[in-house]
């Protein structure tokens, strides 16, 4: 059986270059409830899981902070209400977020209210994706979004893929499906589709 990973732009075997895939049920995930909305985590989480739930592509997202901000997610595509997402959470340092919503001519009060609907009884997904980008400081989209899932479903797995090079790649993932070969969904970024939407 020829062991494949699957990403969200296709099969990329030649990337990989994959010898082996290990598999591990991480029995679901524990919950940092010390989170809250003055951490960097979090606030990356509100803006990673409204692009999630409104269809928008995120490459990664990370907690490393750099000169320009605290931590970025990386979307495919501006959005107003993921871009307002921090701010309807009541997260610290939302003004850069804000000042972008007002740049591209919204209105920044409905994109607030819109986010706050949208993440609306959804906290114990943003704490999910706050704990694994607090454990890890950067992860993909794939991985924020099986966190999230994680918190409703109750199961992870954790995948390793050695390459032929013998480097490793760890991927935390919601749902594992096989057919003839072995298919776990992770979004792993592209290069043409990697841009900075929001910064804290």
């Amino acid at each position: 059986m020829e062991a494949r990973l699957a990403m969200g732009s296709g099969f990329v075997r030649e990337r990989l270059g994959s010898t082996d895939i290990s598999v591990r049920l991480m029995h679901g995930m524990e919950i940092d409830e010390t989170i809250s909305e003055s951490d960097t985590e979090f606030h990356e989480a509100a803006h990673t899981l409204a692009a999630i739930l409104l269809g928008i592509g995120v490459s990664h997202v990370t907690n490393v902070p750099t000169s320009e901000y605290q931590g970025a997610t990386f979307t495919t595509r501006w959005n107003a209400i993921v871009a307002a997402a921090a701010e309807s959470q009541e997260c610290n340092g939302t003004g850069h977020d804000m000042m972008q919503v007002r740049a591209h001519g919204e209105n920044p009060g409905w994109a607030v209210s819109a986010a706050r609907s949208l993440l609306a009884g959804r906290r114990r997904e943003l704490l999910a994706i706050a704990t694994l980008l607090k454990k890890r400081n950067t992860i993909s989209g794939g991985e924020s979004r099986d966190a999230a899932n994680s918190a409703r479903d109750g199961l992870l797995f954790e995948v390793v893929v050695t390459r032929l090079d013998g480097k490793a790649e760890r991927r935390i993932v919601s749902v594992l499906d096989s057919d003839d070969d072995i298919l776990v969904a992770a979004d792993l970024p592209t290069e043409s589709s990697v841009r900075p939407a929001e910064r804290r």
